[in-house]
């Protein structure tokens, strides 16, 4: 295999508001809570603030990018699996 036909992994510029807006994509998905586009793009804003970069604006480049980077889709999730209790489904399961 020639090395033109080998992929790199590509990072973000921006590696900090990266891992940041990652983490915080990850704790708010597994709270059942929905994410949108515009909602990550407001969250990264208030990383690159928060990390002096007071100039930086979210632009629709990044936040595509960095949904291909992570393999985030945003579809419909269906409201009621979020609203079932674990120790209901065991039960169910178990009869």
């Amino acid at each position: 295999m020639t090395s033109s036909a080998c992929k790199r992994m590509r990072t973000s510029a921006y590696d900090e508001i990266d891992d940041a807006l990652l983490k915080w994509f990850k704790q708010t998905r597994s709270a059942q809570t929905p994410v949108s586009g515009p909602m990550l793009a407001e969250i990264a804003e208030r990383f690159a603030k928060k990390l002096n970069m007071p100039d930086w604006k979210c632009s629709n480049g990044f936040l595509e990018r960095f949904k291909k980077r992570h393999n985030i889709t945003f579809k419909v999730a269906a409201g009621e699996a979020a609203s079932v209790e674990g120790k209901a489904v065991e039960d169910w399961v178990s009869r």
